[in-house]
């Protein structure tokens, strides 16, 4: 328990350096650009995540598990292979979508990040927490020192933002390269492709993008329906409430590794049961601090065009507290490789918030955008649970 608790403060202590550095970018592009421009910036990365989850359906956190069967170089070569393919065939589809800021190097960006990512999952399943946890908080911030240097000496406007993210990704990936080097040989076997890479993957990415579909669907019915700069807000908003789920994370990863590396049922069930209490209360406690902070504090720390931002926070509490449950026993169900089961339970949530998101937009703009949000966590939550205490296979399972 005690190096639980230790990886616990560590992860969690990466990911609040992670989150306020990225919170420190929100502020500087907002801040540059306005709420326009933090729209412009939102469909932007939205898209690059989305076509990263297709491309890492052969990397993902099923990296993590596999590590424990396979050779890490092999599971390398198998995975990368499949990114590229996604890569060189996104650029043939790419040119029949709608245009729209920075569309074009969107393939270009995922590629970097899902071969970063590949290399972060092979540092995961080598145990080595402290590597990529150095590698989380230098990446945001490379990325905040290159905008601010190309802000400051150069004047391309908007494009600074996919110019510091180029340098900050290419920096990143080579580095990560140099550590896993250190970790992993390349060049021990004849590559065989391991298909397995894909097919457990694919349970994982599919959970993954319903997951995406659930936090960011929104925003593209948003810049639809109501516009660009209610969609800089709205991003601001999310990004903040998001922040309290760095908790969450942190509990989430280390319940996955004591699972990896426990055959006992009734202490992983123990450190479940702490982890989502803690994970909850805490929860409750950041949400209060930041409903509390008054409308001013925003406007002075944005600026003009986020006024009434903290208003969409108490619609958006429920989702935030729900997710904080349904974050822990997704870690779990990941770590028993119940991956349909998540699959099951991120389409419940999906189904739960477009069809209120369908309803509430058009009628209350983005507090119905924000309660719909809500009420997709909601619906994610409720799956797990009933999961869990009725359905599992492991609840009776004994030591």
């Amino acid at each position: 328990m005690i190096a639980v608790k230790k990886g616990v403060v560590s992860i969690f202590v990466t990911k609040v350096l992670v989150g306020f550095l990225g919170l420190l970018l929100v502020l500087l592009t907002s801040r540059y650009f306005g709420a326009e421009g933090r729209g412009d910036i939102s469909l932007f990365l939205t898209s690059i995540t989305l076509l990263q989850i297709i491309m890492e359906f052969g990397s993902n956190s099923s990296i993590i598990n596999l590590s424990y069967q396979y050779q890490p170089s092999q599971l390398f070569k198998s995975s990368f292979l499949w990114i590229c393919s996604v890569g060189i065939l996104s650029y043939a589809i790419i040119w029949t979508l709608p245009h729209f800021k920075f569309l074009y190097v969107v393939p270009i960006f995922a590629f970097f990040n899902s071969v970063y990512n590949l290399n972060n999952m092979l540092l995961m399943g080598q145990q080595k927490v402290n590597q990529r946890n150095f590698l989380n908080v230098l990446y945001p911030a490379l990325m905040v020192l290159y905008f601010y240097m190309l802000h400051q000496f150069s004047d391309f406007g908007l494009n600074i933002y996919p110019m510091a993210f180029a340098f900050a990704m290419i920096s990143i990936l080579v580095l990560s390269f140099w550590i896993i080097n250190k970790f992993i040989t390349f060049k021990d076997h004849q590559f065989v492709f391991l298909k397995l890479t894909i097919k457990q993957g694919f349970w994982v990415q599919l959970a993954h993008i319903i997951q995406f579909l659930n936090y960011r669907l929104n925003f593209f019915l948003i810049a639809i329906l109501i516009g660009q700069s209610a969609l800089g807000i709205y991003n601001n908003a999310i990004v903040l409430v998001e922040a309290i789920w760095i908790l969450g994370h942190s509990f989430g990863q280390m319940l996955h590794m004591k699972i990896l590396n426990s055959n006992s049922e009734s202490e992983i069930k123990k450190t479940l049961f702490k982890m989502l209490k803690l994970n909850f209360f805490g929860s409750v406690v950041l949400l209060l601090i930041l409903v509390a902070i008054p409308n001013q504090f925003w406007v002075f720390l944005f600026d003009k065009d986020f006024s009434g931002l903290n208003q969409l926070f108490p619609f958006l509490s429920l989702g935030v507290l729900t997710f904080s449950i349904s974050n822990i026993l997704n870690h779990y169900f990941h770590a028993k490789n119940e991956f349909k089961l998540i699959v099951n339970a991120n389409l419940t949530g999906l189904v739960f918030g477009v069809v209120s998101a369908i309803f509430l937009i058009p009628l209350y703009q983005l507090n119905g955008a924000a309660i719909s949000w809500s009420i997709g966590f909601l619906g994610s939550m409720l799956f797990y649970l009933n999961a869990y205490f009725n359905g599992t296979k492991f609840l009776h399972k004994k030591d």
